[in-house]
Formats: structure tokens, C-alpha cells, sequence
């Protein structure tokens, strides 16, 4: 009888302790998944939202440097002065375009996605008119300055995107965190809840031999 209750006894802790330690495993397993999650927004902050921001305020500087140096070249009359000033626009464009080439594989969202498709077409026409520039034209420069203004309109409208896609990814790298530090703690619990059931099981277990120990002096 008495091994027979013994049995039980451990049979019941053993299941136990099996779905306790199953708890514990799946839930390392979410906690590790978890952090990584989190990982990667919080490197998203920095490659996805910071460095873009700094991306399109150089293409702001840029493309305003390069509006400063068509009108130089449309008052210029020294063939060595305006030869200077097209090397320097060539430079800023190129430079424009290299930040935007940059900007582009950065993670975007949707709203950034239809601004870049039609920040680019723009871009595109800008640098096929400042090809064609001719500083006697006061009009082309108008046309070419208008498009610059639409250019920094675009750029700014995506530069105001960052911030507000910034607080989501930090509201779900807090969210995440949260959660690792809950399943942590649940981790906690339940290794102490292993604890009392072995330390019950060795209590028990003495208790039985007590008591068998008790009968045999009897007898």
C-alpha cells in the first residue's frame, strides 16, 4: 500500500515538474524571440530613422547650394568662372543623388514609398533641365527653381515622417521589453514553484520512511 501511494505520489510530481519545465522552455523560447524583436527596432531607430533624416536634410543642402550656383552661372560672363562653377554644380548633383541612391534602400514605409516615387521623377527633370541650362534664360531658371521648391517640399514632408515612425517603433521596443521582463518574471515563479514541489517531495518522502521505520520498531 504504502508503495502503491508512493507511486502516485511521484508519478503526480514528475507530471508536474515535466509541464512546469515544458512552461519554462516555451517560454525562453518567446523571451529570446522577444529580445530579438526588440533588437531589431531599436537598430531600426538608428538605420531607419536617424541616418534617413540626416540623408534628407544634406539633400535639402544640396539641392539649395545647387539653385545658389545656377544663378551664379546666370550672371556669370568669365568662360573660366562659369567652367569652375559647372564642375561645382556636377559635384552638388552627384553628391544629391548619391544621398538620395542611399536614402531609397533605408526601410520605408508606404506614405515615404509614394513621396520617394515622386520626389525622384522630380529630380530626374530638375537634373535634365540643369543639363540644359542656359544662363541667358531667365526663364528656364525660373522653371528650374520651381522644381526646387517642390524638391525641398518633398523633402521636407518626408523629413516630418521620421519622427512620427520613430515613437512607433519606440513604442514597440518598450512594448516588447515589457513583455520580456513579464515572461522573465513568470520564469521566476514557476523555478520557484519547482523548488516547493521537490522540497515537498523530499519532506514527503522521509515523512513515509518515518513512519515505515515506526512499524518496524513496533514489530
Amino acid at each position: 500500500m504504502k508503495w502503491s501511494l508512493m507511486f502516485k505520489e511521484k508519478m503526480k510530481a514528475a507530471i508536474i515538474l515535466s509541464v512546469l519545465m515544458i512552461a519554462i522552455i516555451i517560454s525562453n523560447v518567446f523571451e529570446k524571440r522577444i529580445l530579438q524583436n526588440s533588437s531589431d527596432k531599436f537598430a531600426s531607430i538608428y538605420e531607419d530613422r536617424l541616418e534617413p533624416s540626416s540623408y534628407l536634410y544634406e539633400m535639402r543642402e544640396a539641392n539649395a547650394k545647387k539653385i545658389i550656383l545656377l544663378n551664379q552661372l546666370s550672371e556669370q560672363n568669365s568662360s573660366v568662372s562659369k567652367a569652375a562653377l559647372n564642375k561645382e554644380l556636377l559635384a552638388t548633383v552627384n553628391e544629391f543623388n548619391g544621398l538620395l541612391y542611399k536614402y531609397e534602400r533605408t526601410f520605408l514605409v508606404k506614405q515615404e514609398k509614394q513621396l520617394l516615387k515622386q520626389l525622384k521623377t522630380e529630380v530626374v527633370s530638375f537634373n535634365s533641365l540643369t543639363a540644359n541650362f542656359q544662363n541667358s534664360d531667365a526663364q528656364y531658371l525660373t522653371s528650374i527653381k520651381s522644381l526646387s521648391i517642390s524638391i525641398n517640399k518633398k523633402l521636407s514632408e518626408l523629413n516630418k515622417i521620421q519622427p512620427k515612425i520613430g515613437q512607433e517603433l519606440l513604442r514597440d521596443y518598450k512594448n516588447d521589453t515589457y513583455h520580456s521582463s513579464l515572461l522573465n518574471s513568470i520564469q521566476i515563479v514557476i523555478s520557484i514553484i519547482l523548488g516547493l514541489i521537490i522540497l515537498n517531495m523530499v519532506a514527503h518522502s522521509r515523512m513515509l520512511n518515518n513512519l515505515d521505520q515506526k512499524k518496524f520498531n513496533l514489530n
